[in-house]
């Protein structure tokens, strides 16, 4: 699974091996779905203060298309856990729709 990390804040660009560590860990059960994750922090409005600190996490997934989950919070590291913690459901709401879309194979008549 490749992690890419963008962010434009300098506080925020510390946190990049928290950030891949975090992602890591939290899709090591899905990393053959998830080929590529991008992470993206940014201050929305700068440095005056408040739920401003948002994560972007765009899950480019193998036959589940692109899957976005996004998260505000006061602190870098809430963020993270909030978007993971999303992007985590979402995935597996995803693949599960896919999996029970599928029809068991019924037993033919001369199975019995």
């Amino acid at each position: 699974m490749q992690v890419n990390f963008q962010s434009l804040n300098r506080a925020a660009g510390d946190l990049a091996a928290f950030v891949e560590r975090r992602v890591r860990f939290a899709m090591r059960r899905r990393a053959d779905a998830v080929p590529q994750v991008t992470v993206r922090l940014e201050d929305l409005n700068g440095p005056r203060g408040g739920p401003d600190k948002e994560c972007r996490i765009t899950l480019r997934t193998e036959g589940h298309g692109t899957l976005v989950a996004r998260a505000l919070a006061t602190t870098w590291r809430r963020a993270v856990h909030e978007a993971l913690l999303r992007a985590g459901h979402l995935l597996a709401r995803v693949i599960g729709r896919k999996q029970s879309r599928r029809r068991p194979t019924l037993p033919g008549p001369d199975a019995a």
